[in-house]
């Protein structure tokens, strides 16, 4: 008998959330493991952040198996999320994370950060906005 369709494949939307599935816990431990180490080490190691943007874009689409924008948008927010947490742990520390209060300025403070650019945080600013672009560009299949 001649089969005409694979019934083993998966849906464009279940696609998706399998690499939403991967993709956001890859992203929380990156950017707490990044956190932890940076808070241990004496030094910023910025550039870091380059190969957690290329790790979360490859497991979004190693695991998503996309060829859609959304799965490289997913990407990007994901690496997004990843350098806040690692920025918010790397300032703050884990009292950041004890109640509401805390998230609410910690996170608005290291926004804030971001945005003042100086000349000094100009080359940690590239280095994270690379990670975001490697996550963006790594993200599904071309």
């Amino acid at each position: 008998m001649l089969k005409v369709f694979n019934s083993h494949a998966i849906s464009r939307n279940q696609r998706f959330t399998k690499a939403m599935l991967w993709g956001i816990p890859t992203a929380l431990l990156l950017g707490v493991g990044y956190g932890i180490f940076s808070l241990i080490s004496p030094f910023e190691f910025s550039i870091v952040y380059i190969g957690v943007g290329y790790l979360i874009g490859y497991v979004v689409k190693s695991k998503g198996r996309g060829v859609h924008l959304r799965f490289s948008i997913l990407a990007a927010i994901l690496a997004i999320i990843a350098i806040l947490i690692g920025d918010v742990l790397t300032f703050f520390g884990p009292e950041a994370f004890e109640s509401v209060s805390n998230i609410i300025y910690s996170f608005s403070t290291t926004l804030m950060f971001w945005l003042s650019v100086d000349f000094g945080t100009i080359l940690g600013l590239l280095f994270r906005v690379a990670g975001i672009y490697f996550a963006f560009t790594n993200s599904r299949i071309v």
